[in-house]
């Protein structure tokens, strides 16, 4: 009965989230987490750095997770042959780093990084675990870059799904 009651975007976006969630936690934060605990259970001399390291480990994993779901749905939404979306998603992530590592040495300046998603998450964690950044921008600008990649693809999502009456 709940099955044949129509779901609103919203529903539809965290039902494809939460199946995503399902199958990458295991393989990223939580087998990161199992391991410092073990270190912390073993007596490994960390001290609190080993509560930092697990929050570092999970908000990053959080956020990254956040990110590229969306991103992810986004792109799949627009770009229905396969092959191509997953071409996209490489192009966004890896050469879109790429391009920023040129542009930062063109201008010898940062600005490259503001497109450059694998450094903002990075630079998340590291300022989680109270370390040096990457590159010369703040972390205000790692933070805007991964927020400004959750909203266009959200708004990629509102454009283009729509609901579809389905009569039986």
């Amino acid at each position: 009965l709940y099955l044949s009651r129509p779901i609103t975007r919203a529903e539809y976006l965290y039902g494809k989230m939460g199946v995503l969630f399902l199958v990458l936690a295991p393989i990223t934060w939580i087998s990161g987490l199992a391991v410092t605990l073990m270190c912390a259970l073993l007596g490994v001399d960390v001290g609190f750095s080993n509560f930092r390291l697990a929050m570092a480990y999970l908000v990053g994993h959080l956020i990254w997770f956040l990110v590229v779901s969306l991103l992810t749905l986004a792109v799949s939404a627009w770009v229905r042959f396969k092959p191509a979306a997953r071409g996209v998603l490489f192009a966004i992530i890896f050469i879109l780093a790429g391009f920023a590592e040129a542009m930062n040495a063109v201008t010898r300046t940062s600005i490259g990084d503001f497109v450059n998603l694998t450094r903002a998450i990075g630079n998340v964690a590291l300022w989680i675990l109270e370390l040096p950044l990457e590159g010369g921008l703040p972390i205000a600008a790692s933070f805007l870059t991964l927020a400004m990649t959750c909203v266009l693809s959200t708004w990629m999502l509102y454009r283009k799904l729509r609901a579809h009456e389905v009569i039986s």
